[in-house]
């Protein structure tokens, strides 16, 4: 299982875009992904993590965030979330032929806390990777993204 995992790459980018210390364009292409592309994690290679604008928006505000895909070519690739439901669009994508970089659009609509949990499974179903990637946290009127604990 380890060698599968070592065979592909998944990332999602750690951290914000403030504009304080990173560039506030989203990714283009992998090598745009940084230091999340890095394969030294200890679950064989597969990075996953999140990039997501800083700052808090107004409840029913979309945001954007990013998958950054290698070689989990025709794998489904989904935001499973567990907590206050939040809109993920789309839910799920297939890995396209080369990869690449696919946006998703997170909405928080109610108060309360999401645990996002990237979720990837091969062209049969069978589970590849699961990993929590992030929480979204809505007060009465705002919400925003924050680092998984």
């Amino acid at each position: 299982m380890l060698r599968l995992f070592a065979m592909f790459l998944v990332a999602l980018l750690a951290g914000g875009c403030d504009g304080r210390g990173g560039s506030d364009r989203p990714p283009a292409t992998l090598s745009d992904c940084g230091t999340a592309a890095d394969p030294g994690s200890p679950d064989g290679g597969a990075v996953a993590g999140l990039k997501w604008p800083s700052g808090k928006r107004p409840l029913g505000t979309p945001a954007q965030a990013y998958f950054c895909l290698g070689s989990f070519t025709g794998s489904t690739v989904s935001l499973m979330q567990s907590g206050t439901p939040v809109t993920v669009q789309p839910n799920q994508v297939t890995v396209p032929k080369d990869g690449g970089v696919i946006p998703v659009t997170v909405t928080a609509t109610t108060s309360g806390t999401t645990t996002l949990l990237l979720r990837i499974a091969d062209p049969t179903g069978r589970p590849q990777l699961q990993r929590v990637v992030a929480q979204v946290v809505a007060d009465n009127d705002r919400w925003h993204f924050k680092k998984a604990s």
